[in-house]
């Protein structure tokens, strides 16, 4: 076709990119060029020859190249989407500077944007660079006003970079500043106590965080799960067992303190302790055929025959009919 029609410029984009596909760079290279030329004002030529060059890891030329496309842009959504993406091979050159310019240029096109800025920001931490990171998720709160669907990550990403960083009552208070503002019911607030007990634990601390939240649990069952996890991490199994039970009543639909509680009593705990705790987490949850044949199986142990055949057949009896 381009030897047909030599000005066709949707020919030669084509072309270039068949010669990339082909592994043909220096065709693909000519093809572009031959584009870029015939029509001066449009920006794929130079940013298909980006991406080509970003697959070369030539980033001197490709940063080039984004240049000029991205200056010849004027839809915003096609500028953001080329920022984005040579901001992403500055980040593959590890250019921090540069990507941080990139992602400059990317937030300034929507500057009422969090999201845009939350980019940059999570980018400078992929690039290791987390005091800088962390100054930027910084300045992202000081505009993020009191909007809690922004500050629930921009907490969390604060107090991972101070961590990350050795600023662990920086961090410690960031973590505490979220669980403060988190209703009860929030999704994240278990990642929030989760991230205030890494750092205690970072510092040897965890029996002060046992302190604390030992007023707190009886009105609070995150809390009870988290003291039973804490004294399990301390090897005090009665203890963790007796939160355990606690958060099991609390939350009877809930799996997961049945199963930490029976993850300890097959540890300390009798046989018949064990089998009961078992048939019990199978009354609760009778539509789960794994644990009535773990139960099967301590019947069997046991040499308890009676309730032994009832429990297999309701099992196959759940498993057919899903």
């Amino acid at each position: 076709q381009v030897e047909k029609d030599p000005k066709d410029y949707a020919a030669w984009l084509v072309l270039g990119n068949l010669q990339r596909t082909a592994d043909n760079a220096d065709a693909a290279r000519d093809s572009f060029a031959r584009a870029a030329a015939l029509e001066p004002g449009r920006a794929d030529p130079h940013l298909l020859l980006a991406a080509l060059l970003r697959d070369k890891r030539e980033f001197a030329d490709a940063f080039a190249a984004y240049d000029r496309g991205i200056a010849l842009l004027k839809d915003r959504d096609l500028k953001q989407e080329a920022l984005r993406a040579a901001a992403e091979a500055a980040i593959e050159a590890k250019e921090a500077a540069r990507a941080e310019a990139y992602f400059e240029k990317l937030a300034q096109t929507e500057p009422h944007n969090l999201f845009l800025r939350m980019q940059a920001a999570s980018a400078l931490a992929r690039l290791e660079e987390p005091a800088l990171a962390l100054d930027k998720w910084l300045q992202i709160e000081a505009k993020a006003g009191g909007q809690l669907q922004h500050l629930v990550i921009i907490w969390k990403e604060v107090a991972e970079l101070q961590g990350q960083l050795g600023r662990y009552a920086d961090a410690e208070a960031t973590w505490r500043k979220g669980l403060e503002k988190l209703p009860t019911s929030h999704y994240e607030r278990r990642t929030f106590i989760e991230g205030l007990v890494s750092i205690h634990r970072r510092q040897d601390r965890l029996r002060e965080l046992i302190t604390e939240f030992e007023p707190k649990a009886e009105r609070d069952v995150e809390l009870t799960l988290t003291l039973a996890r804490l004294h399990e991490e301390l090897a005090e199994d009665d203890k963790a067992l007796a939160y355990y039970r606690e958060a099991q009543k609390r939350r009877p639909t809930d799996e997961e303190p049945r199963a930490a509680a029976l993850r300890i009593l097959e540890r300390i705990g009798k046989p018949e302790e064990i089998l009961a705790a078992w048939a019990e987490l199978v009354r609760a949850f009778p539509r789960e055929p794994r644990h009535e044949l773990k139960l099967a199986e301590l019947y069997f142990q046991n040499k308890e025959w009676a309730p032994l055949q009832p429990v297999i057949l309701h099992a196959m009896d759940v498993v057919d009919r899903e």
